[in-house]
C-alpha cells in the first residue's frame, strides 16, 4: 500500500524565494506550514499554508484570513526561532521528510543560524534545505550515494566533524580523510557513476549546485 505520510514544506521568513524554486517544491509538497512572516512568500506566490506556526511578531493577518483559528499556533518560547518551531511541529506529523525554503539568502547571521539549525537536525526523516542556487542536505555515517549526473557541482562542509570520509566518483577525491569545521570543499564536481561519499562518523553537509534538485 502507498505511504499515508507526507511531505511537508516549511516556508521560512528570509529572503523571499524565486519564483523557480517554489515552483519546485510545490509540486512535491503535501503539507505547507508557514514559519511566522513566512507567510507572506506564501501570499506573494498563492501558495496557501495548511499552519502558521511561530511567535507571531512577523506577519501579517490579512494574510493569514483564510486560516481556521486552530490551524494559527502561537508559540512564544523566545529560546527557540520560527524556525525551529516549525521543524518541531513538522515532526509531529510524522512526515516521509521536510523541505524547508526561505531560509536563506538574507541577513548573515540568520544564515548561520539556519544553518546549525539544519546541521543539528536528528530526526529519522530526511531533511532538505534549499536556495535559489541548490540545495543542502545531511550525510550520515555509511554510504551516501549521489545520483546527480556528471559535471553537477557538489560542495562538502561539517559543521560537526567528520570521521573516515571517502568519496567515490568525484573528481578531487577524499580518502579516509579526518575532517573539522576548517574544511572547505567547495565545487568538487561530479565526474562519473557510480559516484557516493563514505563517512563512518561525524556528519557532513553536501551542498548540490543546480537544477536538478531533490
Amino acid at each position: 500500500m502507498p505511504s499515508s505520510k507526507k511531505n511537508v514544506l516549511i516556508v521560512a521568513n528570509g529572503r523571499r524565494p524565486a519564483e523557480s524554486l517554489v515552483r519546485h517544491v510545490r509540486k512535491k509538497a503535501d503539507y505547507i506550514i508557514a514559519a511566522d512572516g513566512g507567510l507572506a512568500h506564501c501570499h506573494y506566490y498563492n501558495l496557501p499554508p495548511d499552519c502558521l506556526i511561530g511567535d507571531l511578531d512577523s506577519y501579517d493577518p490579512r494574510q493569514a484570513a483564510g486560516l481556521a483559528e486552530e490551524r494559527i499556533v502561537r508559540v512564544p518560547d523566545q529560546n527557540r526561532t520560527d524556525l525551529q518551531k516549525a521543524l518541531a511541529y513538522a515532526g509531529g506529523l510524522d512526515p516521509a521528510g521536510v523541505m524547508i525554503i526561505g531560509a536563506l539568502g538574507g541577513r548573515a547571521d540568520h544564515n548561520l543560524a539556519n544553518l546549525i539549525i539544519f546541521n543539528n537536525h536528528n530526526a529519522p526523516w530526511p531533511l532538505t534545505l534549499y536556495d535559489d542556487f541548490g540545495c543542502f542536505e545531511l550525510l550520515h555515517p555509511g554510504e551516501n550515494r549521489l545520483t546527480d549526473p556528471p559535471g553537477t557541482i557538489v560542495s562538502l562542509f561539517t559543521f560537526s566533524g567528520a570521521r573516515g570520509v571517502r568519496t567515490r566518483g568525484l573528481k578531487y577525491a577524499l580518502e579516509n580523510e579526518t575532517l573539522d569545521v576548517s574544511f572547505t570543499g567547495l565545487s568538487n564536481v561530479v565526474a562519473e557513476q557510480p559516484a557516493s561519499v563514505s563517512l563512518s562518523g561525524g556528519r557532513l553537509l553536501l551542498y548540490r549546485q543546480g537544477k536538478r534538485l531533490p
